[in-house]
């Protein structure tokens, strides 16, 4: 995500889009990642009360879209040291508790995080290493000589990548397969469902 967030920025800066114009045309697609997660948080609550996603991998992307790596692109290679040093921040807090369940989106844990629980700290770091390996093989938006060779532009190249182009789809779409599918072979093989 940060490595495709660095590409989008760097194309746009080269064409002279200035930082706010570069951060509202994004936010549509923010917004949208954000919907899905409030989508996932109330069917997560609908089927499994209390262990519902709170903060999760969408809800991850929609702050990271939205505020995260609009202030922190322009940094370059430095985010490879934001990376790090929020992975790190992540690591030492894990098992640290706190009453405030707002906290929890930073990476305290509140006791109850519900499923699929995907702070800042240290989630934030990898998207961070991103934006840095982004700008050491796309300067300016494209790519370096290494990287050339890839995605030729033809027909074939650009069918490989449409999951890409709808992977907030594919993600909404595959979790209920998913779940149905595994619901469907515990009660083939006689295994009591229970949510939890």
């Amino acid at each position: 995500m940060g490595l495709s967030f660095w590409v989008r920025d760097a194309r746009r800066r080269a064409r002279g889009v200035d930082a706010r114009e570069r951060w509202r045309s994004g936010v549509p697609r923010g917004l949208q990642v954000a919907a899905g997660a409030l989508a996932v948080s109330v069917a997560t609550g609908i089927a499994l009360g209390d262990e519902l996603v709170r903060f999760g991998i969408l809800h991850l992307i929609a702050v990271a879209h939205l505020v995260v790596l609009p202030v922190l692109v322009g940094l370059r290679h430095w985010n490879a040291v934001l990376g790090v040093a929020a992975v790190a921040a992540g690591l030492a807090l894990q098992g640290t508790s706190t009453a405030q369940s707002a906290l929890m989106v930073i990476g305290l844990d509140p006791g109850e995080t519900g499923v699929d629980w995907v702070p800042l700290l240290p989630w934030i770091g990898p998207c961070l290493l991103g934006v840095a390996l982004g700008a050491l093989l796309y300067p300016g938006g494209e790519r370096r000589a290494l990287l050339r060779g890839l995605g030729d532009g033809s027909p074939r190249a650009h069918a490989a990548g449409a999951p890409g182009r709808r992977s907030l789809t594919i993600y909404l779409v595959h979790q209920p397969i998913l779940i149905a599918l595994v619901a469907g072979a515990l009660v083939a093989t006689g295994t009591p469902l229970d949510p939890r």
